[in-house]
């Protein structure tokens, strides 16, 4: 598996997010700070995927030094990036 290629079973609408993120590179940095990490970027867009919005979406899930620190600009980010 290359690093530009999820498995399988990260799909969502018939894409794969491996796929959409080798076109759009940085995306994974969901509150901007500089890192992807999955303790908080990728539980950003998990949180984000089954629904979760406001207080739930961001509660403890935002690093240090974020730029996107509150819940409405995450959002705003993940419904840019996302397909």
């Amino acid at each position: 598996m290359s690093k530009k290629t999820l498995p399988p079973l990260l799909v969502r609408g018939g894409q794969s997010f491996g796929s959409f993120d080798a076109n759009h590179p940085g995306t994974i940095d969901v509150d901007g700070n500089g890192t992807a990490v999955a303790l908080t970027d990728g539980l950003l867009v998990i949180r984000y995927l089954f629904g979760l919005r406001g207080a739930a979406l961001i509660q403890g899930a935002v690093g240090a030094g974020a730029i996107r620190a509150t819940a409405a600009p995450i959002e705003a980010y993940l419904q840019s990036v996302l397909p």
